[in-house]
């Protein structure tokens, strides 16, 4: 991808939605501060765009910013009811806290069910359970954005640090098994 980023970036420095894409790639690499970089570049371009705060809060997550991470959603998010992403922000955030009520209060009924259906949405939702220690609500939504196609098995198995409660069951090896296959059949 990084060939067609570059060539992106110096079609059209401009595009928001490139500088994500960039930070996303840094993200899968493990490389959290240059991604943190392209995000605030993406939000610098376009401020009103709710998903670029939920990947800058991910990032402070993983680098163990978690104040930092309050601070801004606390300063740029719409109110709660708002927004999808902003809720599913919040409920980062509030795992990331130990707010257990918190966090369970946001993920309505009507919030989960438009969060399932997409591979990084059930994939933050992943991580809200990891956060809160819930191993077999976590590994749920972590199957579901895996068989929606988020296989990047290096960055699953390995780099998130918000997956690392996970780490220790069994049921996430097995995943892992089946991720690292379909991982590597992508790379014939």
């Amino acid at each position: 991808a990084r060939p067609v980023f570059s060539r992106l970036e110096a079609i059209d420095p401009l595009f928001d939605y490139l500088h994500f894409g960039l930070a996303f790639l840094e993200q899968c690499e493990g490389r959290f501060e240059p991604a943190l970089e392209r995000i605030r570049r993406a939000r610098a371009l376009e401020p009103g765009m709710v998903a670029w705060p939920l990947t800058e809060i991910q990032l402070l997550l993983q680098t163990g910013r978690g104040s930092d991470a309050v601070r801004l959603a606390s300063s740029i998010l719409p109110p709660a009811g708002h927004h999808p992403l902003a809720d599913m922000t919040r409920a980062l955030v509030a795992a990331s806290q130990g707010d257990r009520a918190g966090a369970r209060g946001l993920l309505t009924e009507d919030l989960t069910a438009r969060l399932w259906t997409d591979l990084q949405y059930a994939y933050f939702t992943a991580q809200v359970y990891a956060l809160l220690g819930e191993v077999d609500e976590a590994l749920k939504w972590l199957e579901q954005s895996t068989r929606r196609g988020f296989v990047h098995f290096p960055y699953l198995s390995q780099r998130d640090p918000l997956l690392d409660g996970l780490r220790r069951d069994e049921r996430f090896d097995r995943l892992m098994a089946q991720v690292r296959q379909r991982w590597s059949e992508l790379a014939r």
